[in-house]
């Protein structure tokens, strides 16, 4: 069953430093900046089909550089 988490308020602008920054550091320098993952998770929700994570990971955190393994065995929401 596919677990759906919901936050209702907006990321702060520190919760938006700190995602910023992680993707920053990402292995590789070739992950998504914040801007552009804003557009492509736009994007996945205004499809007409649901795609999982381990579908768009290669591509938010750049083809070369693999997802970090705590995002990979994370079923929980993450708080930046």
């Amino acid at each position: 069953m596919l677990k759906t988490f919901t936050q209702n308020d907006p990321l702060t602008d520190g919760d938006l430093d700190r995602l910023g920054d992680f993707l920053k550091g990402c292995k590789g320098g070739k992950a998504m900046n914040v801007e552009a993952l804003d557009g492509f998770f736009a994007a996945l929700i205004a499809g007409p089909e649901t795609v999982m994570p381990s579908e768009y990971n290669r591509e938010v955190f750049g083809a070369r550089c693999r997802t970090p393994a705590s995002l990979r065995a994370s079923t929980k929401p993450m708080k930046f």
